[in-house]
């Protein structure tokens, strides 16, 4: 059985609306966390470029969707305006206008240096 693209997009938008309460409450569970881990990688859909952001703790995940890795993207998620608390990241650098502590996954620390030991 094969599904049009069209069904498949109507379904995705209804499920979208209907999680939109969701959405926001993990987007306020995430900004009263004392401690974040976020990361973003990039994809490709049909030669359009984007990138999916992951932010979340032990109990709430928070995937969004952006045209852009960097500041934009994460003003327009919205969940690090709020946040006052400590990010973990790869140590992409964030804006130092939001108002959260900063720490590097201690794996891309060990990563690193094994680039200038070895």
């Amino acid at each position: 059985m094969q599904v049009s693209a069209g069904s498949l997009l109507g379904w995705v938008r209804t499920c979208s609306q209907a999680l939109t309460e969701v959405e926001t409450r993990i987007k306020e569970g995430l900004r009263k966390a004392g401690v974040i881990h976020q990361d973003e990688t990039d994809v490709c859909v049909r030669k359009h470029h984007s990138y999916v952001h992951v932010c979340s703790t032990s109990r709430l995940t928070h995937f969004g969707s952006h045209p852009s890795r960097g500041r934009s993207a994460l003003n327009d998620i919205g969940i690090l305006a709020g946040f006052d608390g400590t990010s973990i990241h790869d140590g992409y650098k964030i804006s130092p206008s939001y108002r959260c502590k900063n720490r590097e996954l201690s794996e891309h620390h060990a990563r690193n240096n094994t680039v200038f030991l070895s």
